[in-house]
């Protein structure tokens, strides 16, 4: 019998630079960081292309430095190759005609193929590149089968979707009603 391998997530360098340390309070900090624990716990694997690497060397945070080491060396850190943008981002152009939405897009657009040539996952806090692609998903089909959680929405249940095995939920589709409920 296969071993069943486990999913792949696109970790923004958001969650990373957002999770505190060990002892404290702030509900960001103590959010982002658990739910890299939980999911280092349960042995999720994470996605990393150059520029998601390059992005976390830049914004890590000490414990999500100590984090992913631990995570390359138990061999949980899945390297992909850069993939082009050139057509996704056409689609995208096309799909917008906001230029300041069009260009928050644009800077998270590795996150999306990265996503896509995986296992449609992104774990991100950047929530204006998340509304911006809500709003055209329609348009450019490639984005209907992402799923964006955001660990620091309490809505969303975040670590509670990774100790139940992190599965495909309609409701945390990129663009679905939860997905664009904020927090109170």
């Amino acid at each position: 019998m296969r071993k069943k391998k486990s999913k792949r997530f696109v970790i923004d360098a958001s969650v990373a630079r957002s999770a505190g340390k060990r002892k404290s309070i702030d509900p960001v900090a103590s959010t982002c960081r658990d739910f890299l624990q939980k999911a280092l716990d349960i042995c999720y694997r994470v996605v990393m292309n150059k520029k998601i690497s390059d992005e976390w060397d830049e914004h890590q945070s000490q414990f999500a430095l100590k984090w992913r080491a631990t995570m390359k060396a138990k061999k949980k850190i899945v390297s992909l190759s850069q993939v082009s943008h050139k057509r996704l981002r056409e689609k995208i152009k096309k799909a917008t005609s906001d230029v300041r939405e069009y260009e928050a897009m644009k800077k998270d657009l590795h996150l999306i193929r990265s996503a896509l040539a995986t296992d449609k996952i992104i774990i991100s806090r950047d929530n204006e590149a998340r509304e911006c692609y809500s709003k055209i998903r329609d348009e450019v089909i490639e984005l209907t089968s992402l799923i964006w959680v955001d660990p620091t929405r309490s809505n969303e249940q975040a670590i509670e979707w990774l100790e139940n095995g992190a599965k495909f939920e309609k409701k945390r589709l990129l663009g679905s009603n939860n997905s664009t409920i904020h927090n109170p």
